[in-house]
């Protein structure tokens, strides 16, 4: 290449044109360009097929890398679509299960509520109970109280005389008996 710079220099300095016309300028364009064109025209044309292989190679590379890329795309949009499922998923298994406590909640303080009553009914029954007996306790000692008085009142010396015969004849015949 430098070879062909080298005559083209010289074959096209400015001391050809200091002594002709036009003329032999013209032919000495000519016949530098039939020199240029014959000496450049491998190496240009093998550095174009060049650069044209390497345009070729680095499109086939990125065509290649572009559809790389696409399958990466697509198996990312399927996991963020299958991501996209689960997270619903996970959302209507949590509704669910919130809906699920809140059931056994109500439940609970269902039978909590009943078992509260029922604690209460029993209490209320065993205080009346208590307060029954209390009041039969009460009476039976009024009772006995106001018929001692009563009996002390109608009773004289002489009817006790006869209910201690009168008991004391019962007891002697049972005895015997």
């Amino acid at each position: 290449m430098h070879i062909v710079i080298s005559i083209a220099l010289m074959l096209y300095s400015p001391a050809a044109y200091a002594g002709g016309g036009p003329i032999p300028a013209s032919i000495n364009l000519v016949f530098f360009l039939i020199v240029l064109v014959a000496l450049a025209r491998k190496p240009v044309s093998k550095m174009l097929d060049q650069r044209a292989n390497t345009i070729k190679r680095n499109l086939s590379e990125a065509q290649e890398q572009l559809k790389k890329a696409q399958e990466q795309n697509e198996e990312i949009e399927k996991q963020l679509k299958g991501l996209e499922q689960q997270l619903e998923d996970m959302k209507n298994n949590a509704q669910e299960q919130i809906e699920d406590m809140r059931k056994e909640m109500d439940e609970k303080a269902k039978r909590d509520v009943e078992a509260i009553k029922e604690g209460a009914r029993q209490a209320m029954e065993n205080e009346l109970n208590h307060a029954k007996q209390l009041l039969q306790r009460e009476t039976a000692k009024l009772a006995v109280e106001l018929a001692e008085g009563i009996i002390k009142e109608k009773i004289n010396q002489q009817d006790q005389q006869q209910l201690f015969a009168t008991f004391t004849k019962a007891v002697e015949e049972s005895s015997h008996v």
